[in-house]
């Protein structure tokens, strides 16, 4: 295993109250980067890179909204703002 590199770990299986209730985008994307960052055999400051910008910019606008409620537009509009003020380039 290359220096920095976590193991892979299947996430675990929804227990049945997890799969009643709708899952957040923010639970979604946190599962995501813990999957990706494992099988992209990510650094750990790329992830810590990721988790920061999702937690100031990504999770304040759509982190409680449930996941299949996300739109396209909702991306675009958060990535548009988000060049506007100048915290990230177009």
């Amino acid at each position: 295993m290359a220096e920095g590199r976590a193991p892979f770990r299947a996430p675990e299986a929804p227990s049945p109250d997890q799969l009643a209730k709708p899952i957040t985008f923010k639970e979604a994307t946190d599962k995501w980067l813990a999957t990706y960052s494992a099988l992209a055999g990510l650094r750990q400051s790329t992830i810590e890179g990721y988790k920061g910008v999702l937690r100031l910019q990504v999770y304040p606008r759509l982190g409680a909204k449930a996941f299949t409620e996300v739109r396209r537009e909702d991306i675009r509009m958060l990535v548009a703002e988000l060049v506007a003020q100048g915290k990230v380039e177009a």
